[in-house]
């Protein structure tokens, strides 16, 4: 009877067997001590499927997935494509604009234009004082 008991106490999940429960098991017989171990293989089993599940579940964000960006928290995903080169390049040598010593091509003033507008300004943009 203690054996038997023993042996149902084993199965339940979060227990922890001593060396002496170990021996008692091992002394009811092989059939006994398989049948444990296939027991104990189906749980990992369940768990190691329940730990895979809820990985997959941490990976998830925004852009892999169908969940709005509101519930990616304050973590910033990695971004996609950008490589080595990107991350080691260093800041910009040039200047934004036309660089020293390039001929610039743009329009130029025509002899005798098509047509002539005139734009008339009456105040200052600023105080909005009359021009006149």
């Amino acid at each position: 009877m203690y054996m038997y008991i023993l042996y149902i106490n084993i199965i339940k999940a979060g227990y922890v067997m001593n060396h002496k429960e170990a021996l008692d098991l091992y002394n009811l017989g092989p059939e006994v001590v398989i049948k444990h171990l296939c027991e104990i293989h189906a749980q990992l089993e369940t768990a190691q499927k329940q730990v895979k599940a809820l990985q997959e579940q941490l990976q998830k964000n925004s852009r892999n997935s169908s969940k709005p960006p509101s519930s990616d928290g304050f973590k910033k995903p990695k971004r996609y494509g950008v490589n080595e080169h990107q991350k080691k390049r260093k800041g910009k040598k040039r200047k934004p604009g036309g660089q020293k010593g390039h001929k610039g091509s743009g329009l130029t003033a025509v002899e005798k234009p098509d047509r002539i507008k005139v734009h008339k300004v009456y105040k200052c943009k600023k105080c909005k004082r009359s021009l006149d």
